[in-house]
């Protein structure tokens, strides 16, 4: 996938950040694993590269030149669905897992996922817009539920977290800390996992966008909306499935 931007692209920035951090950090993470890998950092490895994945492909289809060329869009929308097809076979068994595990957490995590993949199978206009709401929404849910105030704020002060990330500017915990509450013991993984959820909200607000710019469910917003989705589910595989043998 990003072989074929990178010649599609010329000069056209189809890649931002959004998913380049979460791409580099991946990269590094697999190429330090070495011959002796635990099951915990493969399956970290795989469910972090399958969240990239979806990155990639919201990414690609939020920039302005997708959104100006329609031509271009359903390109780069039957590239995304071609990258996240091989995906879907095992989601619904993944989902199984999700929903056996969530149920002691926020059961109306798995409702917001479900949700979300209704929006998917029956394309209203904004699709994306709404799919990306629901995949926010569930991780916002599963981690206060996972994390609760009182418990992070106990943690913090041994946790060597810099203070400045302990709060928005708001004065609530961040997403980040309760992530790293969630997952704390593995600071390669937690700082991966908190990447792309920090990634996936920057994208959903650029789902208005596209919005305001299409009056129906294109293939892009179709596709965005399938990206959003699988990187949420795989966050949420990573916080509450993986386990550490």
């Amino acid at each position: 996938m990003t072989d074929w931007l990178a010649q599609v692209d010329t000069g056209r920035s189809l890649l931002s950040d959004f998913s380049s951090r979460p791409l580099s950090e991946y990269r590094d993470y697999v190429g330090g694993l070495g011959d002796s890998a635990t099951l915990f950092e493969l399956d970290s490895s795989l469910h972090t590269g399958l969240g990239v994945n979806g990155l990639l492909g919201a990414d690609a289809l939020s920039s302005r030149a997708v959104l100006d060329d329609p031509e271009l869009e359903i390109e780069v929308a039957d590239r995304v669905e071609d990258l996240l097809s091989p995906q879907q076979a095992g989601r619904l068994e993944a989902l199984e897992d999700l929903r056996r595990v969530l149920a002691s957490v926020d059961p109306k995590v798995v409702e917001m996922l479900e949700g979300g993949w209704h929006v998917v199978s029956t394309t209203p206009p904004a699709a994306a817009e709404m799919a990306a709401q629901c995949a926010v929404e569930s991780i916002d849910r599963a981690i206060r539920a996972a994390a609760p105030d009182d418990d992070v704020e106990r943690w913090l002060p041994t946790s060597g977290r810099p203070t400045k990330e302990w709060r928005s500017p708001t004065g609530r915990l961040t997403r980040s800390v309760r992530i790293r509450y969630i997952m704390r013991g593995h600071k390669d993984e937690a700082r991966m996992t908190c990447t792309m959820a920090d990634n996936l909200i920057s994208l959903q607000k650029l789902t208005t966008e596209r919005a305001q710019a299409i009056k129906h469910a294109s293939a892009g917003d179709v596709a965005m909306a399938r990206s959003l989705l699988s990187t949420a589910e795989h966050i949420l595989t990573m916080l509450f499935v993986v386990e550490d043998n």
